[in-house]
């Protein structure tokens, strides 16, 4: 069966390649726990925010593993056909992507450019004719706000190509000490732009974190809005299509951040005896929006 990861990443998206501090590639205790639990979170606001300085190490574990290889690698050994790379520049390279889905074609390329820099325009014209599915857009790593003017113009020079923007949403921790823009992943900062480009898909990489009723709330309002699974539990992704509906939500991991077996057999629970939806939620929707693959 074909299933289509529409969240992964195959490079280091935290740190510039001439300052990326030596971090030892590893998967963690604390996120390891989150993924055994098929992240059925519990514990109140003050215990996730204490932990955030150890969440953040972690991540910066886990972006330390990424590459073409070892995705490749975790995908034969899921079942997983296909997967979305995205690059979050400056620090990720989206040229390297597009280059690495010429050389195998499992790998959808999308594109990122940094909202403040002064050649986004040429570099989405040169990204998209390089055969780049979507637009990949991080408010907390590139530090922007979601409806501020840098990434409306972004969005709105994007949007004449007709292809999806893939937003991170949720207040995540990558850095310590603690950085302001994490503020931005919060669901609510996203409703500005929605409403401005209603011709324009979006899709809301990890249906917002532990804010995901309120990303929900916020699709069914637009529907333009798509919800990414990476991070849900099962109770919250079969909330998401009851009040969405199936064809507006899609299966994604994050990886390396995320764990694909772990992930994965959340939605194959889910879908368990109803073969229709199990299809749109691993490759039809994602199909939908960014073409056969």
């Amino acid at each position: 069966m074909k299933i289509i990861d529409m969240h992964t990443h195959a490079q280091d998206i935290l740190f510039p390649a001439d300052a990326a501090p030596r971090i030892r590639p590893s998967r963690g205790v604390l996120i390891r726990l989150f993924e055994w639990q098929r992240f059925n979170w519990y514990s109140p606001d003050w215990v996730t925010h204490s932990l955030r300085k150890t969440i953040a190490k972690e991540s910066q574990a886990r972006n330390a593993m990424a590459s073409v290889e070892d995705l490749m690698s975790g995908m034969e050994r899921t079942g997983i056909t296909h997967s979305a790379v995205l690059p979050v520049e400056p620090y990720g390279n989206t040229a390297v992507v597009i280059d690495a889905a010429k050389k195998d074609k499992r790998i959808i390329p999308f594109a990122s450019v940094d909202p403040n820099d002064a050649h986004r325009v040429e570099k989405l014209r040169n990204y998209v004719a390089g055969g780049c599915r979507g637009l990949k857009l991080h408010p907390i790593i590139q530090d922007f706000h979601p409806s501020g003017p840098e990434c409306m113009e972004t969005v709105e020079e994007f949007s004449k190509y007709g292809l999806p923007v893939f937003f991170h949403c949720g207040q995540s921790s990558y850095y310590v000490p603690e950085s302001e823009s994490e503020s931005y992943g919060k669901p609510e900062n996203y409703v500005k732009t929605f409403a401005a480009f209603p011709h324009t898909k979006f899709v809301v990489g990890h249906m917002g974190l532990l804010e995901a009723r309120e990303a929900i709330e916020i699709a069914q309002v637009f529907s333009n809005v798509y919800l990414e699974t990476s991070f849900q539990p099962m109770h919250m992704v079969r909330r998401a299509v009851e009040k969405v509906g199936a064809d507006r939500v899609m299966f994604g991991t994050d990886w390396p951040f995320g764990g694909q077996r772990y992930e994965l057999a959340i939605v194959l629970d889910l879908t368990d005896k109803n073969p229709w939806l199990r299809e749109r939620l691993l490759w039809k929707n994602a199909e939908d929006l960014i073409g056969k693959v």
